[in-house]
């Protein structure tokens, strides 16, 4: 019976689908600790394990500073081991040295502009990116060692615009949309599912013949990017004409009996 059990987690060609339940702990040896400390808590933003949260198998290397222990927010641990005389077989980190390719996080979407904004404030040297491909977005850059980090987050599938009929019929005619905005200030507004009924019922309440679009962000043109606005969240904004074949339907967009807007999709 035991047998037959041992036999039902495998298959023909080894574990079982499922078996194995997660990715638990990943490690990487660096040549400077504070260096890689800086990187990984500081810029990325990842929680360093301390005291009790320190695994006891590892508490005597960490208070030596021979390893140190970061956590994602979903459980992951990083633990980096400290290899003073470490050195990369060749100078420039984009030739790849190791079996592993690169290591990846997934931040949300509304977030990703920030993290590269950080990157760039930072210096963090690129070696590609930001791309946007048909899952998402993501951008590549190096760590303290030269190893290869990755940012990425999920496609988003529309953002939203708000425009008079009249200027949406002309912008199909011109195949461009713009909007006073762009000329003062540099970019057309645009919102989230989660934020366009609070945009319209404050920018738009009283006003009629309006009409909501629904834009694909991976046929925008333009660069666009999401920028925080303050004690209310993220917005995409674009910053250049709207190509009009980026949209992907619209509706009249009106208020309700109690004179708020409501979603028409």
């Amino acid at each position: 019976m035991q047998l037959s059990n041992e036999r039902s987690l495998m298959n023909a060609t080894g574990l079982a689908t499922g078996l194995l339940r997660s990715v638990h702990h990943i490690a990487l040896n660096v040549a400077d600790m504070n260096a890689s400390c800086d990187f990984y808590g500081n810029i990325l933003g990842l929680h360093r394990l301390v005291g009790d949260e320190v695994p006891t198998t590892l508490t005597s290397l960490v208070a030596a500073g021979k390893v140190t222990n970061f956590k994602t927010p979903d459980g992951i641990i990083l633990d980096l081991f400290s290899e003073p005389n470490l050195r990369s077989p060749h100078p420039d980190p984009t030739q790849q040295f190791t079996r592993a390719n690169h290591l990846a996080f997934d931040i949300h979407s509304e977030e990703f502009d920030i993290a590269v904004d950080c990157l760039v404030a930072n210096q963090i040297k690129i070696d590609n990116g930001p791309v946007s491909r048909p899952t998402g977005r993501g951008i590549y850059f190096y760590d303290p060692d030269g190893f290869m980090i990755e940012i990425r987050c999920d496609r988003i599938d529309e953002i939203y615009i708000i425009s008079s009929t009249s200027d949406w019929e002309a912008s199909q005619t011109q195949g461009i949309h713009t909007t006073p905005s762009l000329k003062s200030e540099g970019f057309i507004h645009s919102s989230t599912r989660e934020h366009i009924l609070w945009a319209a019922n404050k920018h738009y309440l009283g006003k009629t013949d309006l009409l909501l679009i629904a834009i694909d962000p991976q046929k925008i043109k333009a660069s666009w990017r999401f920028d925080v606005v303050k004690n209310i969240g993220n917005f995409p904004h674009i910053y250049g004409e709207l190509n009009v074949d980026a949209a992907i339907r619209w509706e009249p967009f009106g208020q309700d009996e109690s004179g708020q807007f409501k979603f028409p999709f």
